[in-house]
């Protein structure tokens, strides 16, 4: 495990593991082992995405010059430095197989005493939740031009789902509530002791939202409605989206 928080390969295998499974899906027959392979695709796209939102916040806090985050590894892309696996990985990951719901994971120390001004403070959090928009936005422009060559379906779906998720977490993230990015830029003018009396309520909000998913889902369509109008922008279409949701939860059962 040392060694591979040491790598600069994880990253690259990521995105090389990606595309394998595009292949494989595109080639072998529907049934279980399609819709397992179905939901490792979509879970190492997420993975990659989060990869680019954790690397966005350290690399704009680099520019603006905490050096430190380069010491870190934060610059490696290396999903392995962002945080722990519970906290990072595996909470959200089981959270995103029940309920769908893209909740931040991963995590990135910044120095905001080397940034010179709050504005520039305020954007080193937004730059992550941006990053999530660009790359859904490619997430799109792969299925444009895949639409250009003969696939199956399911590869439709895969990319659906996958650039829904990256424009949900971008909605997600940008909520003004403690432990979101959307608070973080915010929270850079408030008063400090006010803000540090609302950090503490970063873990109950996030208890709140998992209580919602289940009991309260309809506060989430609310919020799924922006994203969906972000695939139907890049010219997908809802019926990918539920073939994709309905294959990725069969998937991990």
């Amino acid at each position: 495990m040392h060694n591979l928080k040491n790598s600069k390969l994880v990253f690259p295998a990521l995105v090389t593991l990606a595309l394998v499974l595009l292949v494989v899906l595109d080639k072998i027959e529907s049934g279980l082992f399609e819709r397992i392979i179905f939901t490792i695709f979509v879970l190492d796209v997420w993975i990659i995405g989060l990869c680019l939102h954790e690397f966005a916040h350290a690399y704009s806090a680099y520019k603006f010059g905490d050096n430190d985050v380069a010491q870190k590894g934060y610059l490696t892309l290396n999903p392995l430095l962002y945080g722990n696996a519970a906290t990072s990985f595996i909470y959200p990951i089981i959270i995103l197989l029940i309920g769908g719901l893209p909740l931040p994971g991963g995590a990135v120390y910044l120095d905001h005493s080397k940034i010179k001004t709050k504005f520039e403070i305020a954007l080193t959090y937004i730059c992550g939740p941006l990053a999530n928009l660009f790359f859904g936005i490619g997430l799109g422009l792969i299925y444009l031009v895949m639409g250009r060559v003969e696939h199956d379906a399911i590869i439709d779906d895969a990319l659906t789902l996958s650039a829904f998720l990256q424009f949900y977490t971008f909605i997600f993230n940008l909520l003004p509530l403690p432990g979101f990015d959307g608070f973080g830029a915010l929270s850079i003018y408030f008063n400090p002791e006010f803000r540090a009396k609302m950090l503490k309520l970063s873990a109950i909000m996030m208890v709140g939202l998992l209580f919602a998913v289940f009991y309260f889902p309809g506060v989430f369509f609310i919020l799924q409605r922006p994203a969906v109008d972000g695939i139907q922008m890049m010219g997908m279409n809802i019926d990918a989206l539920m073939n994709g949701f309905d294959n990725f939860i069969s998937g991990a059962n």
